[in-house]
């Protein structure tokens, strides 16, 4: 982008999903996660995280500023 490299790396194993992001500097972004209406738990950056159900099967986790997040989801609450 304009501001920086952007970065989206994610895995998925036995244990979940996770997902490594980097938003430049002066950007914001709002971010989705796949749920697919299973009941999750989620957080970011090691702190738990609530969710609105998106569409399509995704969850908005909030609109994240500039920085370095990893995004982790499991399953079995």
């Amino acid at each position: 982008s304009k501001s920086g490299l952007i970065v989206s790396d994610w895995k998925r194993d036995e244990s979940g999903f996770s997902w490594k992001i980097v938003i430049p500097a002066n950007s914001f972004g709002e971010v989705y996660v796949p749920t697919y209406g299973a009941e999750v738990a989620i957080q970011v950056n090691g702190h738990k995280v609530n969710t609105l159900s998106g569409a399509n099967g995704f969850s908005f986790i909030g609109k994240h500023g500039p920085g370095e997040y990893l995004v982790e989801l499991s399953s079995g609450i």
